[in-house]
């Protein structure tokens, strides 16, 4: 499966995330206010990433409805076709 940009700067995001919270733990990250809010910033990106890839999946899936639903009205009138040709033509008839 191809991932995106935006799958693979979300997975940065989470990382780093993931590497601040771990260096804030031990004490080696010192910052101000408002630098710790950062990972909150990018807690709310990767959120606004998983919506945008669940509204791409749904928009994929009323795509594949539409499909099926053609799909079966053509499979609806083949059907019809071939009762019409079984009925007229003597080899298929039993």
């Amino acid at each position: 499966m191809k991932r995106s940009f935006w799958d693979i700067l979300a997975w940065i995001c989470l990382g780093y995330i993931a590497l601040w919270t771990i260096l804030k733990m031990f004490g080696i990250i010192n910052t101000p206010d408002w630098i710790i809010y950062s990972p909150l910033i990018g807690a709310i990106y990767i959120a606004g990433s998983a919506m945008n890839q669940l509204n791409r999946a749904t928009e994929d899936i009323s795509e594949l409805k539409s499909e099926t639903s053609s799909i079966k009205n053509k499979l609806n009138c083949l059907e019809l076709d071939f009762h019409v040709i079984k009925r007229k033509c003597p080899l298929f008839k039993k």
